[in-house]
């Protein structure tokens, strides 16, 4: 996760609430072992999501808010958290 030094601590509870919360969704849906493996092994495939989620948001935010997931997945130490959350959910 990211250094907690000059992060507000209220911001950061709430990043891995959302990283909980996606984990828990995708694990309910059965994606969680295959977007952990694309976004480990996938290269650039994070930010690529994250974009599309993004240009997708309007659409999107009517059935699930989209944003906190495409915030998680711009920043590569996040997304590595991500990961790791996601698979323990696996397990």
């Amino acid at each position: 996760m990211q250094s907690l030094e000059g992060i507000n601590p209220e911001t950061t509870t709430q990043s891995h609430q959302e990283l909980a919360t996606w984990a828990g969704r995708l694990h309910h849906w059965g994606l969680a072992g295959l977007v952990s493996s694309f976004l480990e092994n996938g290269g650039a495939f994070a930010t690529l999501a994250a974009q599309s989620l993004y240009v997708c948001q309007p659409i999107l935010d009517s059935f699930i808010p989209v944003r906190s997931l495409a915030h998680v997945l711009e920043d590569p130490e996040m997304t590595k958290a991500f990961v790791k959350t996601l698979q323990e959910e696996v397990r």
